[in-house]
């Protein structure tokens, strides 16, 4: 019988289980006064996105892990439409990233248990039928090994709820599509070396 080193044969995890449609987390219960503050930061947002074009609010408790520069920071695209993510692909990649890409559950699942894990995640909310940015958010800052990764909500969906919503469920920042380049790249930075 062959013995165990101990150390792993790759340097993947799988969360296709996690992902999956039949996985389900709930989201949080929020007290009162949470709800209250996240509806005042909605009202905050909605105006941000009407004069800049994004808003970030990194309210929760990050890590102290060392921020890279833009050549070594990798950031994860999860969109649906491939237009898109080319776009946003070339002006990151102008600005000095590395990017990957994600429009499914098992794209998403593949590239979250990818090493090295990206530094931020770009997440529609909107995606392909019966997938939700919301949905992969919420589990996101549910799971030990990917709660940390800032995320920027990327959508067209740029209403108060909309904005708490994703603020509630942890996110860092919100930047509504189409969004120009020099935003996205602002945002992008922003949430980076918050």
């Amino acid at each position: 019988m062959a013995k165990s080193t101990g150390t792993p044969t790759s340097n993947k995890v799988d969360f296709t289980a996690y992902f999956s449609s039949a996985m389900q987390v709930p989201e949080p219960q929020l007290l009162e006064q949470d709800r209250r503050r996240l509806d005042d930061l909605g009202m905050i947002g909605a105006a941000e996105l009407g004069e800049r074009g994004f808003y970030a609010h990194i309210a929760r408790e990050r890590s102290k892990t060392v921020r890279r520069a833009a050549a070594e920071a990798t950031i994860l695209v999860v969109e649906d439409n491939a237009g898109t993510v080319e776009v946003i692909r070339r002006v990151l990649k102008a600005a000095g990233y590395k990017t990957r890409a994600a429009a499914t559950r098992a794209e998403i699942a593949e590239e979250l248990g990818r090493h090295p894990r990206p530094d931020l995640i770009l997440l529609d909310v909107a995606l392909a039928p019966g997938l939700s940015g919301f949905d992969i958010l919420n589990k996101m800052r549910q799971h030990p090994v990917l709660k940390e990764i800032p995320v920027i909500m990327l959508t067209a969906m740029s209403e108060r709820e909309h904005i708490v919503r994703g603020l509630g469920l942890g996110a860092d920042g919100y930047l509504t599509k189409p969004a120009r380049p020099s935003v996205l790249v602002d945002a992008v930075e922003t949430v980076l070396t918050g």
